[in-house]
């Protein structure tokens, strides 16, 4: 994964740090990378129920991935 091309939520919000991190987060072996996103650039308002990443692979190929999400303010 080319990781300057991630972006978060309708806004397209980019990472906050110019590089993530690697962790096995859900305990299945694998490594899973970890990214962190400013809030406000994302456009997920409250009371939404499901936000969306995307990028490229190191390959070039598009991909987009959405899961639920639970908003608190």
């Amino acid at each position: 994964m080319v990781f300057g091309t991630l972006t978060f939520g309708p806004g397209g919000q980019v990472p906050a740090h110019e590089a993530g991190h690697y962790e096995d987060v859900n305990g299945d072996g694998y490594m899973d990378l970890v990214s962190h996103y400013l809030i406000d650039g994302t456009g997920i308002a409250s009371g939404d129920t499901e936000a969306c990443i995307s990028g490229k692979t190191g390959d070039g190929i598009d991909f987009m991935g959405c899961d639920s999400v639970r908003t608190i303010h």
